[in-house]
């Protein structure tokens, strides 16, 4: 999940990844069975195409290892009005030091103040 590169590798692709605050790199690749690699928001700068699009028809077909994978349901994320996590510029966070759920909305008022929201 959340790879910034993606290369081939002799036995598959390989994936690079930030972790722990971006402060290592490391790659990996899936050893065993079907690798379904996420890509990092922003990790790739955005180019302008250099013209307009065409359409070109194209013959889709699946093989066998094409079943590896099966989506068995979609949940659409709901909104909160908060930025996403990995587009906020400020992060606010809490846990079990708030005693519950009811105890959060301390936590809101102060990303609120911050200018988080």
């Amino acid at each position: 999940t959340d790879a910034v590169d993606l290369e081939a590798g002799d036995e598959g692709p390989v994936a690079t990844q930030s972790v722990f605050a971006a402060s290592f790199t490391t790659k990996s690749r899936v050893s065993k069975g079907t690798p379904v690699i996420t890509v990092k928001p922003n990790s790739a700068a955005v180019e302008a195409a250099p013209a307009a699009g065409s359409v070109e028809a194209l013959e889709v077909t699946f093989g066998v290892l094409a079943t590896g994978t099966k989506v068995t349901g979609r949940t659409p994320r709901e909104s909160t009005g908060r930025p996403e996590l990995t587009e906020a510029a400020i992060v606010v966070s809490g846990g079990r030091g708030v005693n519950g759920t009811e105890n959060f909305a301390i936590i809101e008022a102060l990303a609120d103040s911050l200018g988080a929201a």
